[in-house]
């Protein structure tokens, strides 16, 4: 048995005979696809970085004006007190004021603040409660899962064009061994 010292012969055509020319197409789709990821993934995951980049830079921006206030917990009645779930998280209305007009909401506090009567708040510039900030310690991992996440999107895509471009060919290779078989079939069949 002679080797033909490629390592994937089946991707390039040869001179076989057996190998008709929708497997040379097949073979021709399957390196085009792989160069077209080679050359656009590493395109699409920057294009998908930077934009992940300039919306948790927004975000950041967004957030500088965010600031700490002190809101007073108003006495709940039994029918005003939540928990979350069970756990030690209290959702109790509470008034804070962030150098505007007053505003109430409901805010969630540990058994100790509730205790104490007040607790801190995350605010933004219009005095609306806002979680802690946090874009920026999490933006280098926005940014790599989004890149991650564009050369995947691309795999995925190509994957499914090469899925199809397969169905067609094997389309055409059944016709054309259906032709085939009609022109031999009956020199090896004894049929009356």
């Amino acid at each position: 048995m002679r080797q033909s010292g490629r390592a994937a012969p089946f991707l390039w055509p040869d001179r076989n005979g057996l190998r008709r020319r929708w497997d040379r197409i097949e073979s021709a789709v399957v390196i085009g696809l792989a160069a077209l990821f080679l050359v656009a993934g590493p395109a699409a995951a920057i294009a998908a970085g930077r934009a992940a980049d300039r919306a948790a830079l927004g975000q950041a921006r967004g957030e500088q004006a965010w600031r700490q206030v002190t809101a007073t917990l108003i006495r709940p009645g039994a029918q005003d007190l939540q928990s979350a779930s069970g756990g030690s998280t209290l959702f109790v209305r509470a008034r804070w004021s962030a150098g505007g007009p007053s505003r109430t909401g409901r805010v969630p506090v540990s058994p100790a603040q509730w205790k104490r009567g007040t607790a801190a708040v995350w605010v933004d510039a219009a005095g609306r409660l806002t979680g802690p900030p946090g874009a920026a310690a999490s933006r280098a991992l926005e940014v790599s899962l989004a890149a991650a996440a564009g050369a995947l999107g691309l795999a995925c895509a190509l994957f499914l064009a090469g899925a199809g471009a397969r169905v067609l060919l094997d389309r055409r290779r059944m016709a054309g061994w259906e032709t085939a078989w009609r022109a031999v079939g009956p020199q090896w069949s004894r049929r009356p």
